[in-house]
């Protein structure tokens, strides 16, 4: 470990990559939310279609020899997506009584209400790093202690890395400065 010279990073340097470390897994945390939000969101809309002409519906199922007739019947009749068709076909019938309606119908207002967050996020620098801000802040809240390791440079340019364990024992490990040898 060099500390001196062109090769120190300082903790402004080091502070800048883990700002922009913690934004690219932001950016990729929310595309990814986005996409299983909007593939969620996609499921609903079909679940909604089928409730609103379920008796149809259901004598297109019971009519169908295969399911794979089912399925195609399902896009054909009702334009549904296969993704759609399939979530109908696997669906349990306790999903169509008339409670369950009402949850699916919650979540769908949800899922669209979490799909405008992540677009806003995504599409605003400012929104995206004060999530940046707020993520630091509460991994520095959950993680942020006292540092426990020393590191001092004793006179022969060598560094010295020490940390103490519990219990008063004590560890050291020396680093040779670039260009000497080993200690």
């Amino acid at each position: 470990m060099h500390l001196r010279g062109d090769d120190h990073w300082g903790i402004r340097i080091q502070d800048r990559d883990v700002v922009g470390d913690r934004r690219d897994v932001t950016v990729r945390r929310c595309r990814y939310e986005l996409r299983q939000a909007r593939a969620r969101l996609h499921i609903l809309d079909g679940y909604l279609i089928a409730l609103d002409r379920l008796d149809e519906v259901i004598a297109l199922i019971r009519a169908s020899r295969t399911p794979d007739d089912a399925r195609v019947g399902l896009v054909a009749t009702f334009g549904l997506s296969e993704i759609q068709a399939q979530a109908i076909l696997d669906m349990r019938l306790q999903r169509l009584t008339g409670m369950e309606r009402l949850k699916i119908e919650e979540e769908a207002r949800e899922v669209r209400s979490q799909i405008e967050w992540f677009e806003s996020i995504l599409a605003d620098a400012g929104k995206l790093m004060g999530l940046v801000r707020k993520e630091l802040e509460d991994i520095k809240q959950r993680f942020g202690d006292v540092r426990r390791t020393r590191i001092v440079e004793d006179h022969g340019g060598r560094v010295d890395v020490s940390r103490a364990r519990e219990g008063g024992a004590a560890f050291t490990v020396v680093l040779p400065v670039a260009g000497e040898p080993a200690p």
